[in-house]
């Protein structure tokens, strides 16, 4: 079988010597090499110049015209996609998914949560009573009826008003009350329970001293009213060697 080189260079000879007939081996020589060696296909085709076609302005690059135009206009779509992708503003809201299908993605208020109330007062409260004597004389406040607000110390007059072993009660206002008793001038410190609104109890240890009886007032407000006519108040203890002012 005659190679490819060889039928090139049999070709070459015939054509040079400018033959008018083809000789018939020469012409089952080409015949048989065309069917043993049958072109490949070339993907990139469309884009090749055809020799045997006419020359054109494009003929100098050596790519036909309708492909280069097709493949010109592909860029250009993809370009412009881009730009449009590329150029989108970011501050345009992104629409957030309805809930409205959906009762349970409704947060529902938390019912659960409340104001916190105001604490109440740190029992017992320590009150430091005001009187004209230089001694320090206090009281001892504890609530067992979880009404009492406040335990504050009264501005008592001259003297002594009240007979001993007794305690009288006035009302400042609907839930304030003022608590009366009358004690020789000496350190002492008292103690007052609270049961209820009405119902109190006044330990009161021996105040030894001169014999000068002085008053104490203490100011006990509560959350609710309280009427004072109703109070009662049982004084445990003695106050001897103190009598009242006469």
């Amino acid at each position: 079988m005659t190679t490819h080189d060889d039928l090139d260079r049999v070709l070459g000879d015939w054509l040079a010597e400018g033959p008018v007939h083809v000789p018939e081996h020469l012409v089952g020589a080409t015949l048989q090499h065309a069917r043993s060696h049958p072109r490949r296909p070339d993907p990139l085709r469309v884009l090749r110049r055809d020799p045997m076609a006419g020359r054109s302005r494009f003929a100098p690059l050596g790519i036909a015209p309708v492909p280069l135009m097709a493949a010109i206009g592909l860029l250009l779509v993809a370009a412009l996609g881009v730009s449009l992708v590329g150029g989108q503003r970011d501050d345009v809201p992104v629409p957030l998914p309805s809930t409205s299908g959906d009762p349970s993605a409704v947060p529902s208020p938390n019912l659960s949560l409340s104001p916190s109330a105001s604490p109440g007062p740190s029992f017992p409260i320590r009150v430091e009573l005001q009187t004209s004597s230089a001694a320090t004389m206090l009281v001892e406040v504890t609530d067992a009826s979880g009404l009492l607000v406040d335990a504050r110390s009264g501005l008592p007059a001259e003297g002594g008003s009240v007979p001993l072993g007794e305690v009288s009660s006035t009302n400042v206002d609907d839930s304030t009350v003022e608590l009366t008793w009358t004690d020789a001038a000496c350190d002492i410190a008292y103690a007052l329970d609270i049961e209820t609104t009405t119902s109190m109890t006044l330990r009161s240890p021996v105040c030894s001293g001169d014999t000068i009886a002085l008053d104490r007032r203490l100011l006990l407000e509560f959350s609710v009213p309280v009427d004072a006519a109703e109070i009662q108040v049982q004084v445990v203890g003695s106050a001897e060697g103190a009598s009242p002012a006469p």
